[in-house]
């Protein structure tokens, strides 16, 4: 008869413990149907911002690769020498018309 109650007992034990774990199944899948239905409605707002910083991100390579040529053109300094030596050819120039100029004038042709 304790044989019987034994068995009895841990059947009993055995239908609760899996009442117990079934409750706690089914709480948790309320808690995931839940969490998902959450999910689902921020989905597309999510997935409209993930492809929105992608593209402010691709769009900020490129801008920051076209930083350093466009620094480099606004260092370049080589334009006050060049405008220097133009500056220097200009005043030689106008210095060769003055004596060109004064040879004319000194210049009697033998002709005359």
């Amino acid at each position: 008869h304790q044989d019987i109650l034994a068995a009895q007992k841990k059947h009993d034990d055995a239908v609760a413990e899996y009442k117990k774990q079934a409750g706690e199944a089914e709480q948790a899948k309320g808690e995931w149907t839940a969490a998902d239905s959450r999910l689902a409605a921020v989905k597309p707002g999510y997935q409209l911002a993930v492809e929105a910083e992608d593209k402010a991100e691709k769009k900020y390579l490129k801008e920051e690769a076209e930083v350093a040529p466009a620094k480099a053109a606004a260092d370049d300094t080589t334009w006050q020498e060049e405008t220097k030596k133009l500056k220097a050819a200009e005043a030689a120039i106008a210095l060769l018309r003055v004596q060109v100029e004064k040879l004319n004038a000194e210049y009697t042709h033998p002709s005359k």
